[in-house]
């Protein structure tokens, strides 16, 4: 994905402390790269500092707060922060808007006022829910395929928006895009409930995390 060289500056790493984020910090550290990371919350500055990683507090809707970013030496940013369905207590459009559309045009003015050159952003593998159950294989560059109803509609609506105005920033401006279509990521999170509909529900693979092993120490 990365190939490590110090020497192309900083990763701006934008949704640093949710599960992606942190794992993705983590591995990045590892591999020796410089790094900013910031976060709507828990940004924790003397742990980030332990590992040599400067940081922000955050809101990608708050255009002004783009202006806490480096601005100089950067070589990529990457766009984690959103807001999706399993996070989202009780049901407001609104902020998918808000957030996914809105704030990734934020994050856009900061990359072309910057003058960075590679853009990384997570899209939902949602945008071709249409071709889910049909027995057949999806292709990575198969066209949109959206599902119009449920909790999930007006949040691939938006995150769709985001990819377009990506696509406008890449024609327009040369900035180099790169989009991961990501599935459910199973990873450990001290977290055990997500939200569907609004309403809060146990995370399944969050029990087998816990439980199997358990089961297994026995057998």
């Amino acid at each position: 994905m990365l190939r490590c060289d110090n020497e192309k500056g900083v990763i701006v790493v934008i949704g640093a402390t949710a599960t992606l984020g942190t794992y993705f910090v983590d591995e990045l550290v590892g591999r020796g790269y410089k790094i900013f990371a910031t976060g709507r919350r828990n940004v924790k500055e003397d742990s980030y500092a332990a590992k040599g990683v400067r940081c922000a507090l955050l809101d990608i809707t708050e255009k002004e707060h783009l202006e806490k970013l480096p601005t100089k030496d950067i070589w990529a940013v990457v766009q984690i922060a959103g807001i999706m369905p399993s996070r989202m207590v009780d049901y407001d459009p609104q902020k998918y808007i808000d957030v996914n559309i809105t704030g990734t045009l934020n994050v856009l003015e900061y990359c072309f006022k910057a003058h960075v050159k590679k853009f990384m952003f997570t899209q939902s593998h949602s945008d071709v829910a249409g071709y889910w159950n049909t027995g057949e294989f999806i292709p990575s560059d198969s066209s949109r395929s959206i599902v119009y109803k449920g909790d999930h509609a007006v949040y691939i609506i938006s995150k769709n928006a985001a990819i377009d105005l990506i696509e406008h920033y890449h024609q327009e401006y040369g900035l180099q895009k790169i989009i991961f279509r990501l599935p459910t990521i199973y990873s450990y999170r001290p977290v055990f409930e997500m939200y569907v509909n609004g309403e809060r529900h146990a995370i399944a693979y969050r029990a087998l995390i816990i439980i199997l092993p358990k089961n297994w120490a026995h057998n």
